[in-house]
């Protein structure tokens, strides 16, 4: 009995882990030049883009990390720039959840 219930929770934790594949229906039609732009970029090494789940609504934020820039370029679902006040990017960074990386520069580096 201890054999099978140890089988199962490893089963259970293998299935939970499986990686999650990114498709292009993650990637808004509206985000596809912006993707193209900072493809393009000398720059692009540092940059990969994460949609997040904030208030019942997708935001994708697009992360550069060789300007340590976290949040520093975000857009609603429709597309729009979103201009935070500080209270209220502090709240998006807290309570933001189920990230997912729909976008990362084939030419990526964390060095």
């Amino acid at each position: 009995m201890k054999n099978i219930f140890i089988i199962s929770l490893l089963l259970i934790l293998l299935v939970s882990c499986e990686k999650e594949e990114t498709t292009d229906s993650d990637i808004p039609e509206w985000l596809q030049p912006r993707i193209e732009e900072i493809a393009k970029s000398d720059n692009c090494k540092w940059y990969f883009i994460n949609r997040y789940s904030y208030k019942r609504e997708y935001y994708y934020d697009i992360v550069n990390v060789g300007l340590n820039c976290i949040s520093c370029e975000v857009y609603n679902s429709l597309g729009d720039l979103v201009n935070f006040r500080r209270d209220e990017k502090t709240d998006y960074l807290k309570n933001r959840v189920n990230r997912k990386t729909i976008w990362i520069c084939p030419e990526f580096s964390t060095e």
